[in-house]
């Protein structure tokens, strides 16, 4: 499988390398590669990544716990309805975790196949192979950045609300919507990143006491397994070569902000929420179960920002060389570290 995974990364790099002309070409490519990966994410070997079993016990058991409606309704038609095995469960999510990813690339990004190729190195491991219900939220809560930069409410709240159907997680994104499409206020999204890590070790737990009870339910959850073992605490590093890459390239791209804005009209945005992911890591690290599914969730924004390093450089070429290298990067940190796939 990571065979196969290579093959398909080293097809988008060509396709980065040598650029068709051709704007059908590039199309046609483009959906055959989004199709590559849905089957890829759907006829994955069984227990190839880490919650694969678990999804497996959600589909033989009638016993659901913390599970969104959604699941349950896919579940209930694919299995009570037509019959069909839990495979076709794996495929009704890859193709959507894969369409509303691409989706969300081609609305905001202005480098397709980089932003392709930072997608295949980072999120498709981590959404489409492994947290496969938060990967359709997180490819949802992308297309919705396009209403806050145009300051539509009713089409981004539907899209949320939308995307909260598939995870409880993506309603974090709501007051997102309050965030300007300009760059006023954005030093002050640049100097919360350092807060969040001084808060981090003065051991402020800001989350201990949430006055929301649906929300002090989901981290009364998130607790219990920490405690149990399921989730590690012990793996919690604000230390870790991805996080502070990720740092590192959010204020590479602040300081060249400008540039950047000339060559995507959202990048002051995606700033701003990627300052805000970067925040509420090591901010919410009490319960890394927690911390790492918002993070995750608001984060997908570096599918976009990422490549918008080749900017920054005189020769294109040595850019673009640049975003590969941190996408080959996420690729082996993914895979040879963090272990999320077999």
């Amino acid at each position: 499988m990571i065979s196969i995974l290579c093959l398909i990364f080293g097809v988008i790099f060509l396709a980065v390398v040598f650029p068709s002309k051709s704007s059908k070409i590039t199309n046609a490519l483009y959906v055959i590669i989004g199709i590559l990966l849905a089957v890829v994410a759907s006829f994955r070997p069984p227990n190839s990544d880490r919650d694969y079993l678990i999804y497996k016990y959600y589909w033989d058991t009638r016993f659901f716990f913390d599970v969104e409606y959604s699941f349950i309704i896919i579940k209930t038609v694919l299995k009570e309805f037509f019959g069909f095995p839990v495979l076709s469960l794996f495929i009704v999510y890859a193709i959507a975790g894969v369409f509303v990813k691409l989706q969300g690339i081609k609305t905001l990004s202005t480098t397709l196949f980089l932003s392709l190729l930072v997608y295949v190195g980072n999120y498709y491991l981590v959404h489409e192979l492994t947290q496969i219900r938060a990967g359709v939220a997180a490819g949802i809560f992308l297309i919705s950045i396009k209403y806050i930069y145009e300051r539509r409410f009713w089409p981004f709240f539907l899209l949320i609300l939308l995307a909260g159907f598939f995870h409880y997680s993506a309603f974090m994104a709501l007051p997102l919507y309050l965030l300007t499409p300009t760059q006023k206020y954005l030093k002050v999204y640049a100097a919360i990143i350092p807060i969040g890590i001084i808060l981090f070790f003065l051991g402020v737990d800001v989350i201990a006491n949430v006055p929301i009870p649906y929300v002090q339910s989901r981290i009364e959850m998130y607790k219990l397994m920490r405690d149990s073992g399921i989730d590690d605490a012990e793996a919690f590093n604000v230390f870790s070569m991805s996080f502070l890459t990720k740092i590192s390239i959010f204020f590479m791209l602040y300081l060249n902000r400008e540039k950047l804005f000339d060559e995507n009209k959202y990048a002051y945005l995606l700033l701003k929420i990627y300052a805000i992911s970067l925040f509420v890591f090591p901010l919410l690290a009490e319960i890394p179960a927690f911390s790492y599914r918002v993070q995750s969730l608001f984060g997908v924004v570096d599918i976009i920002l990422v490549p918008l390093l080749a900017t920054l450089f005189r020769h294109r070429l040595v850019g673009f060389a640049a975003v590969v290298v941190v996408a080959a990067g996420f690729f082996y940190y993914n895979i040879a570290i963090s272990e999320l796939i077999k």
